[in-house]
This record gives structure tokens, sequence and C-alpha cells, in this order.
């Protein structure tokens, strides 16, 4: 905490330091960025002391060229580069050379060394088969050690200084491309604002900035959606991942521009505001991400942890500085001192452009992702997320503590990822480079800001898979109603609907016939008939009779199993798992739960009131429930038609989603493909009356929520 409120401190205090009544010129604002940029780059030395034994080692290593013997600069691996080693061993002896305080600081050895580094790549030009090293990991990490050496005792030489650069023109890409997008573009401009900064071009340093700040905006493409989502590799969903990298970079370089003329403008802070505030902090529960947003990088180590945005939330604090407390409780929360954003008390959204609901309030969060005929399913890529497949399909991260999912993955069952109705089969790997857009043409929310339901119309028939089914989630605030209907399959394999699966503490308990049992590590229970189980303080309870399977095991894997790039090392973790069995080749099966948190004891699971959630509808026609505390109606239409619910019929003449409460009656298109819809409310004991629906003037908000008043 310490060493934060310093780096904090160091950026407040060099914005300070630039201060001005005016706007620096442009030679100035060069200096004043690349000073920033040092300034940034010594703050992420964590120990100077263990920076200097390592640099010390590679000084011992080194050939006199400057190359490694330990390093394969041929290799043009796609993943894990191995050329990457040696830029990441200058990247060290550049900052050794510059930090102020340590003991090679100036040191004329070093700094022969460095020299030697920069002339041996620039001759040996290592190339990789993947574009992202040749146009942004080593682009990036060369124009870095250029613009820090500027401010140590003796710079680059000017010669090999401008071959690098020429170099970095000629291949490290161009952030103004059509191809180049989001995340990607934001990348590749940051090298060419060093670059620009060094040489002193305008255009160079115009064209940098315009094209990292571009993707602060609402775009159809990839980037940030008109819903708040995000996107790249075509329409899939990265709001973790692509996104955070995004975000990083655009609060980097708006920080390096405070004060001068190349400063962020109101329109973007204020869209960049929105999205870190209203989205990816919505995402988060103490110091994790949702696991099902973060796309490929699910197979990664450590990926779910959101400990490295507190820099650029920190940053933000700064540009934003109307909005600091914004930031200031996001940099809380992930630090541990908050549980929960305290920014978002209790917040329901659907996306409904990326195919993903979240709540969240004080207690727990509950995120489903869908995907449907305009968006992709969750990418295989280099070899990572081999066994992800069915992520995408009603996938749910289900968080109280944020833990629950903290790189369980290598242990996982990915039949039974949480929330997915699937074949009990884990489907082959698809050659390393995969995605594709859904099959599904009805998935959609609506949402009122505090609840809202969401609808999932699974219907997979490609890739080896043969399954449908209609999955509904209903937020109600303290729970939420989950209900399926209609599965069926043509495959040889049993069909189940996983309720969750995750880390566990190796305790719960279940009750059928209001007998309570408790179960340990190594316990499970096999199509039972069950009223409810409680696992880690939530409650999933069973209103219909169905069998319902659960097991408390030990489980061993690695996470090579699942990226190519990661370690084959064993992982064991204890892992919880609920399902209910559905079969082989169900016909038109149904299922129904609720999940409901703050119920870690067997007398708080009897004392909860299951009957406050009517189940009025839920077949291939309508799923429809009532809430008689919220008093609020939440209704799909899966065909125009009409159900009755608490005294009154409901009806309309297109597909789609209604929700009414006391005073509004609210409305989605989930196909996005309606103009109008006409919804009729007739009472037992009143007059029947119409709400016509215009949905024509939409646009790129097709699939938005529309409210009127009853």
């Amino acid at each position: 905490m310490k060493r934060t409120a310093i780096i904090f401190l160091t950026i407040s205090s060099v914005i300070s330091l630039y201060a001005r009544d005016k706007v620096p010129g442009f030679e100035e604002s060069c200096r004043i960025i690349m000073d920033r940029v040092t300034t940034d780059y010594l703050s992420k030395i964590k120990d100077i002391g263990i920076l200097d034994e390592t640099v010390s080692e590679h000084m011992v290593y080194i050939n006199p060229d400057g190359s490694f013997s330990d390093i394969d600069y041929a290799s043009r691996a796609r993943t894990n580069w191995p050329a990457q080693e040696h830029l990441s061993r200058m990247d060290q002896m550049v900052q050794a050379y510059i930090a102020k305080g340590g003991q090679h600081y100036g040191d004329d050895t070093l700094y022969g060394m460095i020299v030697s580094m920069l002339g041996f790549w620039y001759d040996m030009n290592p190339l990789s088969d993947n574009w992202w090293y040749n146009q942004i990991g080593a682009p990036r990490v060369l124009g870095l050690a250029l613009v820090a050496m500027r401010s140590g005792k003796e710079k680059i030489p000017e010669t090999l200084e401008k071959k690098i650069l020429d170099r970095l023109a000629e291949h490290g890409g161009n952030p103004a491309d059509a191809n180049r997008t989001g995340a990607n573009k934001a990348d590749i401009a940051l090298h060419w604002m060093y670059r620009g900064c060094l040489l002193e071009d305008d255009q160079i340093l115009d064209t940098a900035i315009r094209e990292a700040f571009y993707p602060a905006s609402y775009t159809t493409g990839e980037g940030i959606q008109f819903d708040g989502s995000y996107f790249q590799h075509h329409e899939q969903l990265y709001i973790g991942g692509y996104s955070t990298v995004l975000v990083n970079r655009i609060a980097d370089i708006a920080w390096y521009t405070i004060g001068t003329r190349y400063a962020l403008s109101q329109e973007q802070l204020d869209i960049l505001n929105s999205y870190i505030v209203g989205t990816y902090l919505g995402m988060t529960r103490g110091n994790t991400i949702a696991f099902n947003t973060i796309g490929r990088s699910i197979s990664r180590r450590g990926a779910l942890s959101q400990g490295s945005s507190i820099g650029w939330l920190k940053k933000m604090a700064v540009i934003d500085s109307k909005r600091a407390w914004q930031y200031e409780d996001g940099v809380s929360t992930i630090y541990g001192k908050s549980k929960v954003p305290v920014i978002l008390p209790q917040v329901f959204s659907h996306y409904y452009i990326g195919d993903y609901s979240m709540y969240m309030d004080n207690r727990w969060s509950f995120g489903v992702r869908m995907v449907s005929s305009r968006t992709y399913r969750s990418e295989e890529l280099n070899g990572e997320n081999r066994k992800g497949y069915f992520i995408s399909d009603g996938s749910t991260s289900i968080n109280v503590t944020g833990q629950e999912y903290t790189d369980i993955f290598p242990t996982w069952d990915w039949n039974k990822i949480p929330g997915t109705t699937a074949p009990q089969k884990t489907l082959p790997s698809m050659d390393g480079i995969w995605t594709h857009r859904g099959e599904s043409v009805f998935t959609g929310g609506v949402s009122n800001g505090k609840t809202g339901v969401s609808v999932y119309t699974m219907d997979n028939h490609e890739d080896g898979v043969d399954i449908a089914a209609d999955k509904a989630w209903f937020f109600f605030g303290n729970e939420v109603l989950c209900l399926g209907c209609g599965i069926t399959s043509g495959m040889d394999e049993d069909i189940a609907t996983t309720l969750n699966q995750c880390r566990t503490g190796g305790h719960a308990t279940w009750s059928s016939g209001r007998t309570e049992t408790d179960m340990e590590l190594g316990d499970s229970i096999s199509d039972k008939e069950v009223e409810w189980i409680i696992h880690d303080n939530i409650c999933y309870y069973f209103p219909d009779t169905q069998k319902v399977s659960a097991k408390i095991e030990t489980r061993t894997g690695s996470w090579k199993e699942i990226n190519d790039t990661q370690s084959g090392a064993s992982v064991i973790n204890d892992v919880f798992t609920v399902w209910i069995n559905h079969g082989t080749k169900p016909e038109k099966a149904k299922y129904s739960y609720i999940i409901v948190p703050g119920t870690g004891t067997g007398a708080k699971a009897r004392s909860y009131d299951t009957g406050r959630i009517r189940i009025i509808e839920n077949s291939d026609d309508i799923q429809a429930a009532y809430h008689t505390r919220l008093k609020t109606g939440m209704m799909i239409f899966h065909k125009a038609g009409s159900t009755d619910i608490e005294g009154k019929t409901v009806s309309t003449d297109k597909p789609c989603i209604v929700m009414t409460d006391s005073r509004h009656i609210y409305l989605s298109d989930p196909s996005r493909t309606l103009d109008k819809v006409t919804v009729t409310i007739n009472p037992a004991n009143g007059k029947s009356r119409q709400y016509v629906f215009d949905l024509s003037q939409d646009g790129v908000r097709k699939g938005i929520t529309h409210k009127m008043e009853l």
C-alpha cells in the first residue's frame, strides 16, 4: 500500500510540474511526453536491489556481440517467441542504467552492452510468424528503450538510434490501417508516439495520438460498443483481456499528454469513464473479473486477477480529476479494502449488443455469457483455450468473494462449465485458430437498471454438436431464477445442465425429504430428488421435482492441457460441482432452479420462502415468472401469445421479452429485427389496454430495453 501511495504522489507531482496556463509548443510537448514516459518506466521497478542482481547476471552471460547463447533467435514461434527474451533482458538493463540509486546507474560497461544488444537486434532482425510480436511486442520495447536512454548518462549513438527508428517505421505497422482496431490500434500507436517524440516529427506524433485515442469512441466494429460492451477479433466479447489492454494504453498516453495539445478530449474522456466505471468495474469482484468475459485468456494462469489495473486506475484519477473518487473506489476494491465495488450498489445490466448480462450488489455478482448469430464464440487461438467451446453457451460466473474460480481451470471438467446445458464430452481442438458466429436468432434481455431477465435460445448444430434449448435467467436481486426447456439432442452423449463448478472449502449440505445431509471432500450424490444444496454461502433451490447430482473432489490437471504456452506441471484443486442430468437424446427436457446468496446454514436455507417466486410457465412458447414481494412479472414470449400472471392476461403480437412492475412495462426484441410490437394487458376486473412499442428508430441500439408507463 505504501508503494502505491508513493507512485500516486509521483504521478501527481509530474502533472503539477508541467501545469501551465499556456499550452506548451511542439518541441516542449515532446520533451514533456518523454519525461513522463521515463518517470512511468522507472515507477515500475518493484525492488532496485533485485533488479541490480538480475542485471548483474545478464552482464555475466552476454556475448561480446550483444547476444545470448541460450536464446534461439532463428525461431519464428507464434507464442512464447524465444527472441522476445533478448528484449526483456535489455529492458531490465536499460532500467538499471538510468535508475538513480542503483549499483548500475550510469555504468559504462552496462551502457556498452545495451548498445551492443540494440546493434545485434538490428543486424539479426528476428521475426515471429505472429504479427503481434513484429508490430507490437518488439517495437514497444525498442521504442521505450530509446526514449528512456535519452535520460541516461550516455545516449544511444544517433546513427544506431536512427537505424532502429527506420526499422520500426518499415516493419512496425501503422495504427491507421483499417485492420488494426481497438487494443491493437492503441498498442501500435504507442511506439509511433515514441518515434514521433524522438524524431520531433509532428506528423508521426499527430497520427499516433489520434489513432491511440480513436478507440475511446463508440463503434459498430471492434472496440467499445453502443451498449457499453467491448468486441475484439470480430464481434467477440472481450470485456476482460483486450479491453483492459486498450484502457491501460489510452490511460498511459492520456497521462503522458496532459496539458499538451494532444490531451484527451472531454467527449473521449466521458466515453472512457462510462466504460471503465459502468462496464469494466461492474465485471469485477474483489480483485478478480468474471471468468466468462476474458476470452481465451481464461487458459492463462492468473488471468482473473486485476491487480495490474491499479496503475492505470490511478492515472485515470489524475486525468479525470472531477471523477477521481470513482477510480479511487475501484482501486480500493481491487486492493481488497472493499470486497465489492462501492460505486455499483445494485445494478443489472444487459449488454444487448454483446450478448452478456451482469447482476451485482453488495453481496454477490452473477454474470451470463451468451452468443447469437450476431456475435462470435469465445475463441481458441495460438493454442490457447483448447477446451473452451461451450463458454459462450450461457455460462454463469457466480461470485461472492471473487475467488470462486481463481486458477481452477486446469482442473475443470470442461463438459460442465457453470450455467451451460451441454453434451458430456469435450470437443476436440479446432486446429489452434478458431471462432465463428453463434446460431441463435433469439438472444437478449430486458433491464430496468436493477432487475431484469435474459434469454438464450441455444440452437447448436455445428462443429459436431447437435443440441437445442431455451435458457432463461430471471434476476430479482436477492435471487436468480434459472429456467430451461425444450432441451433436445441428437448426440449419443448424456446432456447435463451445470449449476456451478467452483473451488471449495470441502463442505456442503443438501436436503431431501426434509432430511439434511452433510457432504465433505470425497462425497457425492447422483440423481437425487433434492430440495436444496448449500455450498460456500450460496444455496441452490429446486422448486420442481428433478434429479440432481453433486460432488466434492480433489482434481489434478495442468495448464498445458488447455493452453499450449503454459506449464505442464501438475495443478491440484478441490472442486465442488452440482448439475442436473437430462440423459441421452432428451426430448423437450426441462429444468428449474433458484440461486440465492447469503444462505450459509441449513437454518437460513429452511427459512427462505421459495413461494416468493412463482414460475408461471416454462414451455417452448413462453417462459414466465412473478416475484410476489417485488410485484414484478417477467415474460419471455418465444412466439406471439398470451399468459396469465397475477390476475391479468399479458399478450404480445410478436416474439419479445416483457417485464412489468407496479408502474411500468418494459420490452425488448431479442431478435433485433422488429420495428413494432404491441402488448395487450387485460386485467381480470378492468379495461384492456394496449401498449405499442416503436422500435424502428433504434438503429445501432437494436435490442435495447424500451419503457412505458402503465
